[in-house]
């Protein structure tokens, strides 16, 4: 999406039925990587439904951003970045995201921010 979203748009149950689909990467060309959606906005909002089977407390994250960026598990910040970044970083799990992390159906939730430049967020 690209405006704004009210409430708890990062937490399960949240209505998404208008927001854009697309596949990632978002943005537009940079680093030759090729874009899945192209995205020109300063914000990006995207939240995908994941299952998991793994063990929490290994949780990370690998990132490809612009500016700052913010990673929801179920609701809970997880992860932050911030900065450009020219490859995949790993943003490691904050404590409440581990916790919040089941067993089965999780939803995964991003916001990130740019302003200046190409944009790009995998």
């Amino acid at each position: 999406t690209v405006t704004s979203p009210a409430g708890t748009w990062m937490a399960p149950g949240y209505d998404d039925a208008t927001w854009r689909a697309g596949q990632s990467p978002f943005g537009a060309d940079r680093d030759n990587v090729p874009i899945g959606t192209p995205w020109t906005e300063a914000d990006l909002w995207a939240r995908r439904e994941f299952e998991w089977t793994g063990d929490g407390a290994r949780l990370a994250f690998a990132a490809y951003h612009d500016e700052d960026v913010e990673v929801f598990v179920n609701g809970v910040l997880a992860a932050q970045g911030s900065g450009y970044t020219t490859d995949y970083v790993e943003l490691s799990a904050t404590a409440a995201g581990r916790a919040a992390l089941r067993p089965g159906r999780n939803l995964l939730a991003v916001h990130c921010r740019q302003t200046v430049g190409g944009q790009l967020l995998d």
